[in-house]
Protein backbone atom coordinates (compact mmCIF):
# COMPACT_ATOMS: atom_id res chain seq x y z
CA UNK A 1 0.00 0.00 0.00
CA UNK A 2 1.48 3.36 -1.01
CA UNK A 3 1.35 6.41 1.22
CA UNK A 4 0.17 9.69 -0.24
CA UNK A 5 2.94 12.25 0.23
CA UNK A 6 1.28 15.35 -1.16
CA UNK A 7 -1.51 17.79 -0.36
CA UNK A 8 -3.78 19.69 -2.73
CA UNK A 9 -3.64 23.44 -2.16
CA UNK A 10 -5.98 26.13 -3.52
CA UNK A 11 -5.77 29.91 -3.17
CA UNK A 12 -8.90 32.05 -3.47
CA UNK A 13 -9.67 35.70 -4.22
CA UNK A 14 -6.77 38.12 -4.13
CA UNK A 15 -4.35 35.32 -3.19
CA UNK A 16 -5.24 33.69 -6.50
CA UNK A 17 -4.81 37.01 -8.31
CA UNK A 18 -1.38 37.60 -6.78
CA UNK A 19 -0.21 34.13 -7.81
CA UNK A 20 -1.56 34.59 -11.36
CA UNK A 21 0.23 37.97 -11.68
CA UNK A 22 3.49 36.16 -10.95
CA UNK A 23 2.70 33.46 -13.50
CA UNK A 24 2.02 30.88 -10.80
CA UNK A 25 -0.96 28.54 -10.54
CA UNK A 26 -3.61 29.08 -7.88
CA UNK A 27 -4.15 25.34 -7.46
CA UNK A 28 -1.11 23.19 -6.72
CA UNK A 29 -0.12 19.80 -5.35
CA UNK A 30 2.74 20.08 -2.85
CA UNK A 31 4.90 17.30 -1.43
CA UNK A 32 4.40 17.11 2.33
CA UNK A 33 6.74 15.26 4.72
CA UNK A 34 5.09 12.44 6.66
CA UNK A 35 5.42 14.50 9.87
CA UNK A 36 3.60 17.42 8.19
CA UNK A 37 4.19 21.13 8.78
CA UNK A 38 2.23 24.22 9.79
CA UNK A 39 -0.12 25.95 7.36
CA UNK A 40 1.88 29.14 7.94
CA UNK A 41 5.03 27.40 6.64
CA UNK A 42 3.11 26.21 3.59
CA UNK A 43 1.77 29.72 2.96
CA UNK A 44 5.28 31.18 3.08
CA UNK A 45 6.58 28.48 0.72
CA UNK A 46 3.83 29.50 -1.72
CA UNK A 47 4.85 33.16 -1.43
CA UNK A 48 1.65 34.17 0.38
CA UNK A 49 1.71 36.99 2.90
CA UNK A 50 0.25 35.81 6.21
CA UNK A 51 -1.27 39.29 6.64
CA UNK A 52 -3.52 38.61 3.63
CA UNK A 53 -4.91 35.31 4.91
CA UNK A 54 -8.26 35.37 6.70
CA UNK A 55 -8.76 31.62 7.08
CA UNK A 56 -7.34 28.24 6.22
CA UNK A 57 -9.68 25.39 5.37
CA UNK A 58 -8.19 21.94 5.83
CA UNK A 59 -10.44 19.15 4.61
CA UNK A 60 -13.38 21.61 4.73
CA UNK A 61 -12.72 22.58 8.38
CA UNK A 62 -11.67 26.05 9.50
CA UNK A 63 -8.17 25.97 11.02
CA UNK A 64 -5.54 28.31 12.37
CA UNK A 65 -2.26 28.99 10.64
CA UNK A 66 -0.45 26.79 13.16
CA UNK A 67 -2.51 23.74 12.10
CA UNK A 68 -0.31 20.89 10.89
CA UNK A 69 -0.87 20.07 7.21
CA UNK A 70 -0.47 16.34 6.53
CA UNK A 71 -0.09 14.30 3.35
CA UNK A 72 -3.48 13.79 1.73
CA UNK A 73 -4.99 17.03 3.08
CA UNK A 74 -7.00 19.41 0.94
CA UNK A 75 -6.08 22.98 1.87
CA UNK A 76 -7.75 26.25 0.86
CA UNK A 77 -6.27 29.64 1.74
CA UNK A 78 -9.05 32.23 2.06
CA UNK A 79 -7.95 35.87 1.77
CA UNK A 80 -9.04 38.88 3.72
CA UNK A 81 -11.37 40.69 1.34
CA UNK A 82 -12.72 44.20 1.28
CA UNK A 83 -16.08 43.00 -0.10
CA UNK A 84 -19.07 41.83 1.93
CA UNK A 85 -17.86 38.23 1.91
CA UNK A 86 -16.28 37.28 5.18
CA UNK A 87 -14.51 34.07 6.14
CA UNK A 88 -15.44 33.99 9.82
CA UNK A 89 -17.83 31.02 9.35
CA UNK A 90 -14.70 29.07 8.35
CA UNK A 91 -12.77 30.08 11.45
CA UNK A 92 -10.17 32.82 11.62
CA UNK A 93 -6.65 31.91 10.60
CA UNK A 94 -5.00 34.35 12.98
CA UNK A 95 -3.82 33.71 16.53
CA UNK A 96 -0.63 31.89 15.62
Amino acid sequence: MSHQQSADIQMLGMLRTIRKKHGLPSVVRIDIPSCGFAASVLARELGLSLDLIEAVLVNHQGCRLDHCIMPGDNVVFVPKEVSGHHAMPYGAASSV
